[in-house]
């Protein structure tokens, strides 16, 4: 801040002591504290200020900024304008809707005479909680029977090894 070494801050101290004198220096030092202490808060109120001001001036830009894109049609505008600011984009998809149009016109008989793929049934998708019941009771009883299966496979493979090797339970 102020750039004053130990050295300075000596030549300070044996100065007020020469001219003030011993009696009266914590006196002087308690005047000089308190305008230190005032000049830091004033300091600080300003900063504070000038603070107050720059926010309210960016919020007045800002409010400025937000008055004018709420035109009807300037906010797409906007938009459109930083997508696509050389309209490639909008010929390119007129194109492809007109193209989209006459295929539609040329073969409207050929959809409708083939048949639509049908998609395995999704035993979740769009029904009620009933049926969403049953399905998943139907999947564990499947589940189940496989497992019983498989379970029942091992114990029968278990009771033919003693037969082969000769050995009783």
């Amino acid at each position: 801040m102020l750039d004053i070494g130990w050295q300075e801050l000596f030549l300070i101290a044996v100065f007020a002591i020469m001219v003030v004198g011993p009696k009266d220096l914590p006196r002087l030092l308690k005047t000089v504290m308190m305008w230190v202490r005032k000049a830091r808060g004033l300091a600080r109120e300003f900063q504070s200020g000038v603070d107050e001001m720059v926010r309210e001036a960016d919020l007045d830009d800002l409010k400025n900024d937000i008055g004018s894109m709420t035109k009807p049609g300037d906010l797409t505008k906007k938009v459109t304008d930083a997508i696509d600011p050389t309209g490639e984009l909008g010929e390119i998809q007129k194109d492809m809707d007109k193209t989209a149009k006459e295929a539609i016109k040329e073969k409207p008989e050929t959809a409708e005479a083939e048949p639509a793929e049908s998609e395995p049934e999704n035993p979740f998708k769009n029904k009620s909680g009933d049926a969403l019941r049953e399905a998943m009771a139907k999947e564990k009883a499947t589940k189940e029977t496989a497992e019983s299966d498989a379970s029942s496979s091992d114990t029968a493979e278990a009771e033919k090894k003693p037969e082969q090797t000769g050995e009783t339970l």
